[in-house]
């Protein structure tokens, strides 16, 4: 079984690797992030996470819709990461695959939509699955 997963790529992306048990992010840097030479790599031990919450993001436009699946990072040290799980290239078996690795890492994480338990068995595609998240979600708040 596969103990490494790679979300994007390597300019822009996210690599969970249980072999070496850690989470490296890779960020897209703008011009003045260079110029201020902000490291593009971000490696993160997991003893140093404290939890991980999996969180959504839905923008509904005229002519196409577009779905985010993002991980909001603690740190043992209370320092929070924002970084997307979803990009412009992810499949569905893609992402079901990195929750198999997810689960394996035994790290704590957080899910208050459940999305992990029902992207497993979902036949929707990625943008369908996340309205339907969303508008259980608001039916809930009502």
């Amino acid at each position: 079984m596969d103990q490494y997963i790679l979300m994007g790529t390597k300019k822009h992306g996210l690599l969970l690797d249980n072999k070496e048990s850690q989470l490296i992010i890779y960020e897209y840097l703008s011009l003045y992030e260079r110029l201020k030479k902000k490291k593009q790599v971000l490696n993160l031990n997991y003893s140093e996470i404290k939890s991980i919450k999996i969180c959504y993001g839905l923008s509904t436009g005229v002519r196409f819709d577009a779905a985010q699946i993002t991980l909001e990072i603690t740190t043992m040290n209370n320092v929070l990461y924002d970084v997307p799980l979803t990009y412009n290239n992810t499949k569905i078996d893609n992402i079901r695959s990195f929750i198999t690795i997810l689960r394996d890492s035994h790290l704590t994480i957080n899910d208050p939509y459940n999305i992990l338990e029902q992207i497993l068995i979902t036949k929707l595609d990625l943008i369908d699955f996340i309205k339907k998240i969303a508008k259980e979600a608001h039916s809930k708040r009502l």
